[in-house]
């Protein structure tokens, strides 16, 4: 079962994110071998703004996995490079005849990949990301 959580970046800040695996009865999952992706869009259509992972094609960002734990991490370039800051669009992002927001909001899920090749969808939701001007 996919699990939904929504996450805050601050733009411009470094940040990272540790989520532990668990099995049904609540214990700690071992995730020797796993790869893991992730990515963060502005919809399901688009393409990513970030994609992070345990192998060598990320793009803003990185996953590293340590017994039961998968952390994402991005630079403090990496989360300004999160949205376009002079883009009108992105300023009224989902929102018609809005005021501009000083917070933008993305689409993320996390993949991981057994050492089998078993492919699980084991986390989804929204991510929050919190306008930063100062580079």
């Amino acid at each position: 079962m996919t699990l939904r959580h929504d996450l805050t970046i601050n733009q411009g800040a470094t940040w990272s994110f540790a989520w532990t695996k668990k099995d049904a009865a609540g214990a700690d999952v071992t995730l020797t071998g796993y790869t893991a992706r992730a990515a963060f869009k502005r919809d399901i259509g688009a393409d990513a703004d970030a994609l992070l992972s345990t192998a060598s094609d990320s793009r803003g960002g990185s996953i590293s996995i340590s017994g039961s734990t998968v952390t994402l991490s991005m630079t403090d370039t990496q989360t300004y490079a999160l949205g376009d800051l002079n883009s009108v669009e992105d300023l009224l992002w989902g929102a018609q005849g809005a005021e501009p927001s000083d917070q933008l909001p993305m689409i993320y899920d996390l993949v991981l990949t057994s050492p089998g090749g078993t492919v699980t969808r084991e986390l989804e939701g929204r991510a929050f990301i919190n306008r930063g001007v100062t580079p």
